[in-house]
């Protein structure tokens, strides 16, 4: 209860309600008294039909009198006014706490709650599409190993400052360019690890660092995940603290996605559709819940068997879908499987990943933007 939910009742709220009823009640008696006084004096000189007419006329009398020494009371107890302008004794008095006279209280209307309105539902966001506007200009790999990319190769502010130049390259055809650091936040292994799961997560305080990293500089980042045996559904939920943050995005590698009689580096894993459209509909949820431009879902591709059922595939408003030719070599055998996996059977965004130690040559940033459909995404290894 809230001070002032109530007001103290007066110490004489019995007396305040009675007070009226008894004063009228005597003044009443009297003129009763007074009336039966005169009706017995005169009762044995009339004659019956005359008694009648003199106890009705009496009758009469008092009920006048005592509706007239009543109302006469009531409005000097209870506070109408008189010819000078003063209220009455009682007016001041609440009746039973609710208002400042008998009459006055009655007289007023009660106050009714109005309903509660019905809030209105948020109306969903409209989708805002990154790589629409944006290229994509990736560095890939997991700062514990130089083996798996240029994140594990220099001290991180020369890396930094080569992705700043690398990203510049790509501007030559006018569309901005987005840079973004590649982690491998799960990576397979060859070993089954105490899970049997052939895989290994990286630490929660490491990526929190490479996420603070990536927002300090303006980049976004994109969490790779190589599942080994565990599942999509397992190793993308773990990640959901960072990929409720605005600037981290996803990416899923089949080539690591094993069966349970196969293993990482001995065979070349694949992802269904089933499981793709599982991510892509996890992302929109979070794009969705808090209002975020569209989720990134990166899909590497080297082999025709690594996205099982691609035609089956969902797309979503809210989720940037980019299909990324994977693999190292010259440029004539990239150029080949850029056709074969993306120009020759599109999705919805475009990806080629360049090598800067396994590829030779090295594709130039004039090549990659000759190729058709010119990339979204740019990820270099």
């Amino acid at each position: 209860m809230f001070d002032g939910d109530f007001a103290a009742a007066p110490p004489n709220r019995a007396l305040a309600v009675a007070t009226p009823a008894y004063a009228v009640h005597g003044v009443a008696g009297g003129v009763v008294k007074a009336a039966e006084s005169t009706m017995g004096d005169r009762r044995r000189a009339l004659p019956p039909i005359a008694g009648l007419v003199v106890l009705l006329c009496a009758t009469s009398l008092v009920g006048a009198l005592a509706l007239l020494g009543g109302w006469s009371l009531g409005a000097v107890l209870w506070g109408d006014a008189d010819a000078s302008g003063a209220a009455g004794p009682l007016a001041s008095l609440p009746l039973l706490g609710g208002g400042p006279g008998a009459l006055s209280a009655l007289a007023q209307p009660q106050a009714t709650a109005t309903p509660a309105a019905t809030p209105t539902p948020e109306p969903p966001p409209t989708p805002v599409p990154v790589l629409a506007t944006r290229r994509l200009v990736t560095y890939y790999g997991n700062p514990y190993t130089d083996a798996l990319g240029v994140l594990g190769e220099q001290p991180r502010d020369r890396m930094i400052a080569r992705l700043r130049q690398q990203a510049t390259a790509y501007q030559a055809d006018g569309r901005p360019v987005q840079p973004a650091l590649h982690l491998i936040a799960t990576v397979a292994q060859a070993a089954s690890g105490d899970d049997g799961m052939y895989r290994f997560r990286m630490p929660p305080e490491m990526i929190d660092e490479w996420a603070n990293l990536a927002e300090e500089n303006g980049f976004l980042l994109i969490l790779d995940v190589q599942v080994g045996r565990s599942s999509v559904q397992e190793e993308v939920e773990v990640l959901r603290p960072f990929l409720e943050r605005e600037h981290v995005h996803l990416a899923l590698d089949p080539e690591f996605a094993m069966s349970a009689t196969t293993m990482p580096g001995r065979q070349i894993g694949s992802i269904a559709a089933e499981d793709i459209n599982w991510a892509i509909n996890y992302l929109a949820d979070i794009a969705v819940t808090h209002r975020f431009e569209n989720r990134v879902l990166i899909v590497h591709q080297f082999t025709d068997d690594m996205i099982q059922h691609k035609d089956a595939i969902e797309l979503n408003d809210f989720v940037d879908l980019a299909v990324m030719m994977d693999g190292f070599g010259g440029p004539t055998l990239k150029i080949s499987q850029y056709r074969r996996y993306i120009t020759d059977d599109p999705l919805e965004y475009a990806g080629i990943k360049l090598f800067y130690k396994q590829d030779h040559p090295l594709m130039s940033p004039a090549d990659v933007l000759a190729l058709d459909p010119v990339p979204d995404v740019v990820t270099y290894q």
